[in-house]
């Protein structure tokens, strides 16, 4: 996971969920479900899988992991609103 000062623009397109090892799929996997459930399901759940992994691949292989799953999260949930919202 990268450093918490600057996100690069990854995106699923230039990796695969395969450049994740079996702990972060397990952790992807409980934000996926938690962001779901903060939007209260209204998102599709593939979007939300979508937009999760796209923000994970963004911090894959950073220096600095503790505080990604919340930044993922939310950045995830910002994300969504606005989509929601539009």
């Amino acid at each position: 996971m990268i450093s918490l000062r600057s996100k690069p623009s990854y995106t699923m397109t230039n990796m695969t969920k395969s450049n994740f090892n079996a702990e972060e799929h397990a952790i992807l996997a409980n934000l996926i479900d938690q962001v779901w459930q903060d939007l209260n399901r209204n998102v599709p759940r593939s979007r939300v899988y979508e937009v999760v992994m796209n923000e994970a691949a963004a911090f894959h292989n950073g220096i600095t992991t503790t505080y990604i799953p919340l930044l993922i999260r939310r950045w995830a949930r910002v994300k969504l609103i606005k989509e929601s919202k539009k």
